[in-house]
């Protein structure tokens, strides 16, 4: 059985094969602050999405400048996000910045001061925007990216391991290290003759 965290996402791993590697710390981690991190950290690119129409949106007060900035963000997040995991990027932006709470307060505002300049397409698309990242909508961006993602990770090598496999993984085994302990994941695959793709 693969994972989903309480937000709905899925992490494509085996559910008792990682609680094989786990054995370990059991009682020693909360898995459930690794599901709060994957999930923060799967909601970069929406953050991004969210930060950068304001932005762009008060700076140029042009809703196609909005948008298609708004839009590279998201893609460009996205395809880091199949190479690399930063903690600190996590905090920064869809922990803090990028968050509903703020984001959709500052975007209310941006609409108001762009109203008030002539601006109300403008205003109204970065709100649009932010909406759409806060209800999840802008989550078929990545569907219409895929063709870039695929081919990026292919010129990479990157051909099989997932994004968000590879970076649960990293978080789990920061969580263990901070409490003494490596994670062995060649036990994942134990009777298999090779080790996972994704496991070092």
């Amino acid at each position: 059985m693969e994972i989903y965290t309480s937000g709905g996402l899925k992490i494509k791993l085996q559910a008792d094969r990682v609680e094989r590697v786990l054995k370990p710390v059991r009682y020693l981690i909360n898995i459930e602050d690794a599901f709060y991190d994957i999930q923060l950290w799967a909601n970069f690119p929406g953050a991004m999405l969210s930060i950068s129409a304001i932005i762009t949106a008060l700076i140029t007060q042009s809703w196609l400048s909005t948008l298609i900035v708004a839009v590279l963000s998201f893609v460009l997040v996205d395809l880091y996000q199949q190479f690399f995991y930063s903690r600190f990027l996590k905090g920064l932006f869809p922990q803090f910045l990028g968050a509903w709470f703020l984001t959709l307060p500052a975007s209310l505002v941006v609409a108001y001061l762009l109203y008030q300049q002539g601006a109300i397409t403008t205003g109204i698309t970065q709100l649009v925007i932010v909406l759409m990242d806060i209800t999840g909508i802008a989550d078929f961006i990545l569907a219409l990216s895929s063709p870039i993602r695929w081919t990026v990770r292919s010129l990479f090598g990157q051909t099989k391991e997932g994004a968000v496999e590879s970076a649960f993984i990293k978080i789990l085994n920061h969580k263990a290290r901070k409490v003494g302990v490596a994670l062995d994941w060649t036990s994942y695959n134990r009777r298999e003759t090779d080790t996972p793709f994704f496991f070092e």
